[in-house]
């Protein structure tokens, strides 16, 4: 996995069944590539999908499709309910 600058620091605390194995230096950019050892596949995925633009799945080649079909799926989800989307903001006071 390669993670932005900002991510980085609160990665230790972000998930309760990750662990990360090995730590590179940063890039030009900041980011770091990280290796990391998730308990079930699942969690890797919603890991990887909580911090949005942040941090990208790199290796294996199956995650990145998996982390890729979940996000797919949860815009398409939106995109069929804008009006539940926004009677549920009012609602609840959140944005």
């Amino acid at each position: 996995m390669r993670v932005a600058p900002d991510v980085f620091m609160r990665m230790r605390y972000a998930g309760r069944f990750a662990r990360i194995e090995q730590v590179g230096e940063p890039e030009a950019d900041g980011w770091r590539t990280i290796a990391m050892r998730f308990q079930f596949e699942a969690e890797a995925v919603e890991y990887v999908l909580s911090f949005g633009t942040q941090i990208e799945a790199v290796e294996p080649p199956d995650l990145r499709d998996k982390v890729i079909a979940a996000a797919e799926s949860v815009i398409d989800y939106y995109r069929r309910r804008p009006g539940a989307a926004m009677s549920a903001r009012n609602d609840s006071g959140c944005s």
